[in-house]
């Protein structure tokens, strides 16, 4: 089972790219962090999981399989939450 190359990109609100959301995958333990578009890639197992968080917003798991390429995460708001940043 070879690790292969994941790109994704997150965003908030359907269009906004969220900088410096951390990215970890499940298999390896890599934590990276999305550049200035929001874009990232990760290192995968062909079956794995990342999990996509963001202050202030609800963190989202998504299930990589090995037909997946690229990840598009979008990032809701946590409900009620006072912003600190």
């Amino acid at each position: 089972s070879q690790d292969r190359l994941v790109y994704g990109v997150v965003h908030a609100f359907d269009s906004i790219p969220l900088i410096r959301a951390e990215v970890f995958v499940k298999s390896n333990k890599q934590t990276v962090f999305t550049d200035s578009t929001g874009r990232f890639t990760v290192f995968c197992a062909p079956k794995d999981k990342i999990t996509v968080m963001a202050a202030g917003f609800v963190s989202q798991k998504v299930k990589i399989n090995e037909k997946i390429k690229i990840v598009a995460v979008n990032l809701s708001l946590k409900s009620g939450g006072k912003n600190l940043e």
